[in-house]
């Protein structure tokens, strides 16, 4: 697998998150900053999100928890999300 780069040291998925950014639910746009290693939903019911370029076949995380972690390789989380609060951790 890949790995990034903090401050010259050598980052893998499975280590924690060092660029967690706010996520706005949209049916039309990718992550700001693009495939994420997992979503943080503060908030619980029903996470959407799509791992295709385009948003398609969209996968549906039915009555997430408050607080959950979801690992996942998401590029986008769709409007129809009704989980709020979400954080991509890249």
């Amino acid at each position: 697998m890949a790995q990034k780069e903090w401050y010259g040291e050598s980052v893998g998925l499975a280590d924690p998150s060092n660029e967690p950014v706010a996520v706005a639910p949209s049916d039309d746009d990718d992550l700001p900053g693009g495939r994420c290693n997992y979503l943080y939903v503060g908030t619980g019911g029903d996470l959407v999100v799509s791992c295709e370029a385009d948003g398609a076949n969209p996968v549906t995380y039915a009555n997430v928890p408050d607080g959950a972690y979801i690992w996942c390789r998401a590029l986008r989380v769709m409007a129809t999300s009704t989980a709020a609060d979400i954080l991509a951790h890249y």
